[in-house]
């Protein structure tokens, strides 16, 4: 991954942090990563970059509660709606 393109995600993590910590989540920066804690009550998250293949940001646990759904939901509309870009690019195609 090139410099740049970390920046640009660690800018894009720091967009969607400071949104979660305006409806009260703690939220904690791992170090040299591009991933942060985030919990609020007895709800407790990692939102981290999942490099290639996959490309996007992912929320783990991946559970099935309610409050992932939400918080999903929520991390992704800040990702679409603020001038983040997308929230998954694609993988470039394989040269043969």
């Amino acid at each position: 991954m090139k410099h740049s393109e970390w920046l640009r995600l660690k800018t894009e993590g720091d967009r969607v942090v400071a949104s979660v910590r305006a409806d009260g989540f703690n939220c904690r920066k791992q170090p040299r990563r591009l991933s942060w804690y985030l919990c609020k009550g007895s709800v407790s998250y990692t939102l981290t970059w999942l490099p290639a293949p996959v490309r996007e940001w992912s929320l783990l646990p991946n559970d099935e509660t309610p409050e992932r759904a939400q918080l999903s939901t929520q991390i992704h509309s800040i990702l679409q709606h603020r001038g983040c870009g997308r929230a998954a690019e694609p993988s470039p195609l394989p040269k043969y």
